[in-house]
C-alpha cells in the first residue's frame, strides 16, 4: 500500500482506477506515465490525464496516510495482497480499503448477512439461528454486514456471542460510527479479531448514496448474501441485486 493508492483513489472513480491498473499494472506506474500516454494507451479523457499527470492529490493522499497512522488504522488496495479476492474481481470495488482492525480476515470464507431496519422478533431469532448452525458448520466463517439497525447489528451480535469473526461495512469514514449507537458494537467487532472497513476517506462528507455505495461492497466481499427479513422494496434488495450482479 503506497501514497500512489491513496492518491489514485482521490482522482478518479472506482471503474476508472480498476481499468487503469489493469492497464499499467499498479497505481504507481499510472503516475509515472504522461498525460498522453494515459489517452493514448488508457483512452482517458484528456482532462483526467492532466489530473493525474500533475499529481495534484499528492499531498492530500500523504495527510491521508498521517492520520491513519496516528489512529492506528490501515489502508489496502486493490492491486495488494490483503485485499478482499472476491471484491477485487468486481468491476466497481474501491481502489482503497479503510480498515480498522485486523486484515486476516479478508483472506477467510465471508458470507454477508443483511435485512430490514424494522425487523421482528422473529427476524432476530432467525437471524440468530442461522448463524448458529453456520458457526457450527464452518468454524473459520466471518459475517459480514452493514452495522445498521435491524437485521444487520443482530447479525454482528450473533457472530460475537459465537465467536465468529465479523466485518462492518460503514457508509461513513473510520471514527465516523454510524449509527452512534452501536459504537459499543464496532468496539467489540474489532476487539474480538473483526474490522470495521470504508472506502470513505477521512475528509468525506456522508450522503444517503454512501449507503447504497456501501451495499455493494458488503455483497462483493462475500460468497454469498443472505437476506433475512425484508419488505418486498427493502433497501436490502439492493444489496441482494448487487450479489445477483456479482454471480454471488
Amino acid at each position: 500500500m503506497t501514497v500512489d493508492d491513496i492518491a489514485l483513489s482521490l482522482c478518479v472513480e472506482p471503474r476508472v482506477a480498476k481499468h487503469l491498473t489493469e492497464c499499467f499494472s499498479t497505481a504507481r506506474a499510472v503516475f509515472e506515465e504522461g498525460e498522453a500516454a494515459l489517452v493514448r494507451e488508457a483512452e482517458l479523457r484528456p482532462d483526467v490525464a492532466r489530473l493525474i499527470a500533475s499529481r495534484a492529490r499528492y499531498d492530500r493522499a500523504r495527510e491521508e496516510l498521517a492520520w491513519l497512522s496516528e489512529r492506528n488504522y490501515h489502508a489496502v488496495a486493490a492491486t495488494g495482497e490483503s485485499y478482499p479476492p472476491l471484491l477485487a474481481e468486481c468491476p466497481d470495488n474501491p481502489h482503497v480499503l479503510y480498515v480498522e482492525g485486523s486484515t486476516e480476515v479478508f483472506l477467510r470464507p465471508m458470507l454477508s448477512v443483511i435485512g430490514t431496519r424494522e425487523v421482528t422478533a422473529y427476524g432476530v431469532q432467525m437471524c440468530d439461528k442461522l448463524i448458529e448452525g453456520l458457526a457450527e458448520m464452518v468454524p473459520d466463517l466471518v459475517i459480514v454486514s452493514g452495522l445498521a439497525f435491524g437485521i444487520d447489528v443482530a447479525a454482528h451480535r450473533a457472530a460475537l456471542r459465537c465467536g465468529l469473526a465479523t466485518i462492518a461495512v460503514m457508509g461513513t469514514p473510520l471514527g465516523r460510527i454510524y449509527p452512534s449507537f452501536h459504537a459499543e458494537v464496532a468496539r467489540q467487532i474489532v476487539a474480538s479479531g473483526g474490522a470495521l472497513v470504508a472506502e470513505n476517506h477521512s475528509r468525506s462528507e456522508t450522503r444517503q448514496y454512501s449507503f447504497a455505495q456501501r451495499n455493494r461492497v458488503v455483497a462483493g466481499m462475500s460468497m454469498g448474501t443472505l437476506v433475512v427479513e425484508t419488505p418486498p422494496k427493502g433497501g436490502s434488495l439492493i444489496t441482494a441485486q448487487f450479489a445477483l450482479d456479482y454471480n454471488r
